[in-house]
Parts: C-alpha cells; sequence; structure tokens
C-alpha cells in the first residue's frame, strides 16, 4: 500500500428496514389523540342538546312526578334522582342529568367499539350516534330513556371488556342490565343481544367454553327478572306515537351499518399496515354473525314500535366500519364519510327541532302562575293529572301539590 492510497473500510451493516413508515400497534400519543377527538364529539352532542328549549313534555312531566313520589316515599330510583335534580335546578337540572347520562352511553359505545376493532372505527361509530335524532332528542328530555340506553351501553362494554377474562367475569354486565330492563322494561327486547354477544367475543379467546358464558349471564339475567315481574307484575307499555317516523329517519344510520357489515364480512381489514396480516383473523363466519348480531338489534324498534336509541346503539359500531371503509385506505377519500356524516348531522338537527315542537308550549300559561301563585294557597292541580312545569324551577313541583 503506497502513501497516496487510503485504507478501505469494513462496509457497516444496514440496520433492517422496517415494512411500513408507520406502526399501527398502541402507543400513548395515540390513546390520547384519539380521546382529543371524542371529546370533541361528544361538545358536539351536547350543544345540540342543549339548543333544544321548550317546557316539560307530557312524558317528562310524568316522569318528575313519579320521582317526586319516589322520593316522598324515601324510595331510591333513576327516577328519584331526577326528582333531586328537579328540586335543585328545576327542569333544566334534571335535562342536563339526562345529557350526562347520553353522553356517557356515547364515551362507552366508543370504549366497546374501539376494544372489537380499533380507535378510528371507535370514532366513526361514536360520532355517527352523536348526531343520530335519538341521541339528541333524549338528551334533552327527563325522561326514563336516557337512563336505559345508559345501562344498556354499561352492560354491552361490560361484555365486550370482560372477553379475555375469566367466564365469571361477565357477571359484572348483570346488574346494569337488570336495572336497565326496571327502568325501561321493553329493555328486555335486547337482552338477547346481550347473550349473544357474550358468547361471540370471547369465542376466539375461550372456544367453546363461550357457550357457557352465554349461559352464566342469561342465568344471572334470569333470576332477578323473574323475581322482579312476580313480585310487581308486569304491564307492557303501549307503543310510541308515531314510532314508525323516528325509526324511518335513523335509517341511514342502519344502512351505513349493514354496508360496513357487509364489508367487514368480504374483508376483516382494509390491509393499511402489511404486518397486520400477521394477525389473527376470527374467519368470515364470526364476521358475518357478528354483523347480523348488531345489525339485525336494530330493526328491533320498528318492528315492536319503540324508540330506536338502544338499537342504533348496537348498530353504531357497525357503521362505524361503514364509515372508516367509505374513507378508505390511508384516507383515500374522506370527502365521502363527510358528505354523510353531515347529511345524518342535518337529518338529525331537523328532526330533532320537530319533536321538541310536537307538544304544546306552556310558556304563557307558566308566565300567569308564576304571578299568581305567591298570592294563593290553593292547589293549581286537580287530582289525576299532571303538569307541563317550567323549566327555571320556579313552577317546580312542589307548587302543584296540594300540602
Amino acid at each position: 500500500m503506497t502513501a497516496t492510497e487510503t485504507p478501505v473500510q469494513a462496509a457497516r451493516p444496514l440496520p433492517p428496514v422496517p415494512e411500513a413508515a408507520w406502526s399501527a400497534a398502541g402507543s400513548p400519543r395515540r390513546t390520547w389523540a384519539f380521546r382529543a377527538v371524542l371529546l370533541c364529539v361528544l361538545g358536539l352532542q351536547a350543544a345540540l342538546s342543549l339548543r333544544l328549549e321548550r317546557t316539560a313534555s307530557p312524558d317528562e312531566a310524568l316522569w318528575l312526578s313519579a320521582g317526586h313520589a319516589q322520593v316522598d316515599g324515601a324510595a331510591v330510583g333513576a327516577a328519584a334522582l331526577a326528582a333531586l335534580a328537579d328540586d335543585a335546578f328545576g327542569l333544566t337540572g334534571a335535562r342536563l342529568l339526562s345529557l350526562c347520562f347520553m353522553l356517557g352511553a356515547t364515551s362507552l359505545l366508543y370504549a366497546l367499539t374501539r376494544r372489537l376493532f380499533s380507535e378510528r372505527v371507535a370514532i366513526g361509530a361514536a360520532a355517527l350516534f352523536a348526531v343520530t335524532q335519538s341521541a339528541i332528542v333524549l338528551g334533552g328530555l327527563a325522561t326514563h330513556d336516557p337512563v336505559a340506553v345508559f345501562l344498556l351501553a354499561l352492560a354491552a362494554w361490560a361484555v365486550v371488556r370482560t372477553d379475555r377474562a375469566p367466564l365469571a367475569a361477565v357477571l359484572f354486565a348483570a346488574p346494569a342490565a337488570v336495572l336497565a330492563v326496571g327502568v325501561e322494561h321493553a329493555s328486555a327486547l335486547y337482552l338477547p343481544t346481550l347473550v349473544l354477544l357474550a358468547a361471540m367475543v370471547s369465542w376466539r379467546h375461550h372456544g367453546r367454553l363461550s357457550v357457557l358464558r352465554a349461559v352464566l349471564l342469561t342465568v344471572a339475567l334470569a333470576g332477578p327478572l323473574a323475581a322482579g315481574l312476580y313480585g310487581a307484575g308486569f304491564a307492557p307499555q303501549p307503543p310510541v306515537e308515531s314510532a314508525w317516523e323516528p325509526a324511518w329517519w335513523s335509517a341511514p344510520v342502519v344502512a351505513t351499518a349493514c354496508g360496513g357489515a357487509l364489508a367487514y364480512a368480504l374483508r376483516a381489514r382494509m390491509n393499511e399496515w402489511p404486518p397486520a396480516l400477521r394477525f389473527g383473523d376470527p374467519g368470515r363466519t364470526w364476521r358475518v354473525l357478528l354483523g347480523v348480531l348488531l345489525c339485525g338489534t336494530a330493526l328491533i324498534a320498528p318492528v315492536c314500535q319503540l324508540q330506536p336509541g338502544a338499537g342504533l346503539l348496537f348498530a353504531a359500531p357497525m357503521a362505524g366500519i361503514g364509515l372508516t371503509r367509505l374513507t378508505g385506505a390511508h384516507f383515500r377519500h374522506p370527502q365521502m364519510a363527510c358528505l354523510l356524516w353531515v347529511v345524518l348531522l342535518c337529518l338529525g338537527m331537523v328532526r330533532s327541532a320537530e319533536r321538541f315542537s310536537s307538544w304544546p308550549d306552556a310558556s304563557g300559561r307558566d308566565e300567569v302562575v308564576r304571578e299568581q301563585a305567591p298570592k294563593s294557597n290553593a292547589a293549581f292541580r286537580s287530582p289525576g293529572a299532571v303538569p307541563n312545569g317550567s323549566g327555571d324551577g320556579r313552577g317546580a313541583y312542589r307548587i302543584w301539590v296540594n300540602r
């Protein structure tokens, strides 16, 4: 080697090249980013419900009157909780309590959908459910429906959250489901969905033992419900007036869920991340059954002429898949998903405003009552009648009762 020649250095080994420039694995930053988006969705849902203002509906008057009767009798129940809020903050306080229940239901929907699929699907499900007519209206009415929807969401979340836990852990879902039926008898129609869901979500982890998981949940639900029906009697509630109309307005969400179920049955993932191909696939049969179960639950409300809020709660995960597949891999077509969501938002806003204007506005009568109430000790309520109170608390339940 001469003085002018440079020594040849050994070649450095190249680091392994990743298959993709990004990772779909979970991380704290990813989790908190999606939680921030969820917070924006909840803020929009709250704003849509708070914009609705009107005097109490007949259903609200009945619910609050029953709650005050429970408070007077030292009973504990969801109606009594609403009555305490009415005593403290008036009708606005009772309606805010219902809004909290609906926001909790949306949060639980995000959590269970994230457990079933992914964060992106969970955000899509929460965003679609938050702008439906049922979610907006129930968040602005002090009735039993928001409580029942929240308890069903809590039971469904407990079923999905304990899919990998020991079989007996599914019993944590039983109290919420039983309470949901106690608040709203029609919630019993959704209990078979919870039982079948308990078997399906644990099939990948427990195999045939997941059938035993469903049996445990069935026994836990059947005992308290049978005892309650035997002790108190079962009085089915009459169908809701014009129940087919809100179900019709919810048809776009159900159609999106059916499209998502079809896309999920055909392909489990969009394969945006190549390493995801090595993940386990539950199989096409499992995917088809899950889609049929969740989308079929949304049809219970129109068939039985009930409010579709709880049914949309179960169909929302599949609707989230439909919204994600419409967006495409790597956000290829975001304008299509935005267009669908804006259409659903407009439908929800229009229909919720019409629903709130469907009963008489008693604000003029309340003004007269507020002027005359301090001047008289007579009862303003005839026996058996239920008044529609105002929203500021001054026309509260106590004024109407003749002591």
